[in-house]
């Protein structure tokens, strides 16, 4: 049977379902699993990026702890969350670390400078093309507000570490919007890092969300967040290049794959699929399933079987026969537009995620 494990993560257009599910979606489900209920202060709000907590294994890990999700690791790199026990791993702060909010408020310019500066996602909006005008034409079209759109979002601990010093400190980030997902969402409500929207000025929202996005336990009344985009993580291979794979025991295992494989460096989505090949389900499971799967992981990175653990750049690798196939998100191969890229959802199950 299909199981569904929910989970946080990235990308692209949103391809659609492609499997039966066994429980409503809940998107915000697994990073509430994967905060458990461990101590989740750090470095003064937050539990610390995974990236952090390497242990001194090869050079190889060690360089992963600086790179990011959607940089293509290229050759043995390991993944920074190698390492990390389920310990380190709660999400969100608690509500003595919280921010003062009356301390970050920053004055209203919307009527003295019509600006909007939003920071996203690559590839996750429409664009002008042959006579079609884009979303963002249109609102600047309609409303006077001239937009500077960014795709600078490569990797939510990324982002987050380009603007943590900024909010923290109450000082602009220079952004009005950005788009992340679920769990670091979370992170930056919870410590009172956000401003409150507007009920009056987004009757849209509240009047269009569909009831599986509508009340994330994080954000349960939407007063600072709105999805963006969901979607699904599963599988893609290239069919020109390899037979069909079927499941994510598949991509770490597998003889004729060997060194031809990548995995996303987004940790809930990968751990999530490590916990599932190994029977544990992603939203509770113990420290030793978790250990398992970490250690099932590591052996199969030293033994070769993985090109490299990537963000969206998967996408050209994988076009272009130089990887066979790969955890992917589902937006991503939809958005390639390539006959050859198959992708499904694993035998162990799929992720769901939404971008807020």
């Amino acid at each position: 049977m299909m199981r569904l494990a929910v989970a946080s993560s990235v990308r692209g257009r949103a391809a659609g379902r492609g499997a039966s599910f066994i429980r409503d979606i809940v998107p915000h489900a697994l990073a509430i699993a994967f905060s458990s209920t461990k101590q989740d202060i750090y470095d003064g709000f937050l539990a610390p990026d995974p990236r952090r907590c390497q242990d001194s294994r090869n050079n190889a890990e060690v360089a992963m702890a600086g790179m990011n999700r959607r940089t293509v690791l290229r050759g043995g790199a390991g993944l920074g969350f190698l390492g990390v026990s389920a310990a380190v791993l709660p999400l969100f702060g608690t509500p003595d670390q919280k921010q003062d909010p009356s301390r970050l408020k920053v004055p209203d310019r919307s009527e003295s400078d019509p600006r909007l500066i939003i920071s996203n996602w690559p590839e996750y909006i429409d664009e002008d093309d042959d006579g079609y005008v884009s979303t963002l034409t249109q609102f600047e079209k309609d409303t006077g507000i001239t937009v500077r759109y960014t795709a600078d979002v490569n990797d939510n601990d990324e982002f987050f570490s380009k603007v943590r010093n900024q909010l923290g400190s109450g000082t602009s980030t220079k952004r009005d919007l950005f788009a992340l997902t679920d769990w670091m969402a979370a992170r930056m409500i919870q410590v009172g890092w956000i401003q409150k929207l507007d009920a009056s000025k987004v009757p849209n929202l509240h009047a269009n969300i569909i009831d599986s996005l509508a009340k994330p336990a994080w954000d349960p009344g939407r007063d600072y967040s709105a999805p963006w985009q969901s979607g699904l993580t599963g599988i893609a291979y290239n069919k020109a290049k390899v037979g069909e794979v079927k499941s994510f025991s598949e991509l770490i295992s597998r003889p004729d794959l060997k060194g031809r494989v990548t995995l996303l460096t987004e940790m809930r989505d990968t751990m999530a699929f490590m916990l599932l090949v190994d029977g544990a389900d992603p939203e509770d499971f113990t420290d030793a399933q978790w250990e398992k799967g970490i250690e099932r992981l590591t052996k199969a990175n030293k033994d070769g079987q993985f090109r490299a653990f990537t963000g969206n750049s998967y996408v050209q690798d994988l076009a272009a026969g130089n990887v066979l196939a790969c955890e992917a998100w589902s937006g991503d191969i939809a958005n390639a537009g390539d006959e050859n890229l198959v992708w499904l959802p694993p035998e162990e199950g799929i992720m769901i995620w939404a971008d807020n």
